[in-house]
């Protein structure tokens, strides 16, 4: 037998075979390939590692195309939501708000195939992927996975705002029941009214370190840091300068 010439399947240089060799690498690109024979038939394939350092070189390059992608249509999606609001900026928003989807659902499925055995990094649960609704609204006040953009900070301070602010008037009405010559019912009535009150009360509080540390996570910072509201006059003013006033971090990061 004499020595055959094939391509190589890799760069497609030519490869000199010697008679009775299986395996070998192209002096040209250094794959790894296998000889297959058939009779006289030869075949030269990839070798099986060589395959899987190809697979994993093309999904990592496709991890990043798209993260690149995800964190131009992020600071985008920020842009506008900065600018004024009008029928074709909402368009736009909710094109980009799906785009930011479908590359957040691609980037998660490539991680997969790169680690399979890698826990999911946190995503970001409705965020800025969605126009308001109920469910963004449910997310925003009562739970700490995702990000919250400053709109959303301000949006979920306003609601709790207002709900304190009628707790307030309600209490106020309460306290103004007469005690008149059944002061024992009335403040009977006074402690069971206080007493629902309650409820509501805690629930705020928590729905404000939900969206707090949400707001932080956007700024790359762990949920914790709400605890500084704790430090008496300077802690609230910070709070506001932290997750009111300064951006958040453009792209995905460790929070979503």
């Amino acid at each position: 037998m004499s020595i055959v010439q094939q391509l190589c399947p890799a760069c497609a240089a030519p490869l000199p075979i010697q008679p009775g060799e299986r395996r070998l690498n192209c002096v040209y690109c250094g794959a790894d390939l296998t000889i297959e024979r058939d009779g006289d038939e030869i075949s030269v394939t990839l070798a099986d590692e060589v395959i899987g350092k190809i697979d994993r070189l093309r999904l990592t390059q496709e991890l990043h195309a798209a993260e690149m992608r995800l964190a131009n249509v992020q600071s985008e999606i920020r842009s506008i939501q900065r600018g004024p609001s009008n029928g074709m900026s909402r368009t736009q928003l909710n094109q980009l708000h799906k785009e930011s989807t479908t590359l957040q659902q691609q980037i998660a499925s490539i991680k997969a195939q790169l680690d399979p055995d890698a826990e999911p990094a946190p995503v970001a649960q409705v965020g800025d992927t969605q126009p308001w609704s109920l469910k963004k609204l449910v997310w925003l006040l009562f739970t700490f996975n995702g990000r919250a953009t400053r709109t959303e900070f301000w949006a979920g301070a306003a609601v709790t705002m207002g709900i304190w602010l009628v707790l307030f008037v309600f209490s106020a009405i309460v306290n103004t029941i007469p005690d008149g010559g059944g002061a024992t019912f009335a403040s009977a009535v006074r402690t069971v009214l206080g007493a629902i009150l309650f409820v509501p009360m805690v629930a705020l509080i928590w729905t404000g370190v939900a969206v707090g540390v949400k707001r932080f996570h956007d700024r790359d910072k762990p949920g914790w840091w709400v605890l500084i509201g704790f430090i008496p006059v300077i802690g609230i003013f910070w709070l506001i300068y932290e997750l009111g006033i300064q951006e958040g971090t453009p792209g995905p990061n460790r929070y979503g």
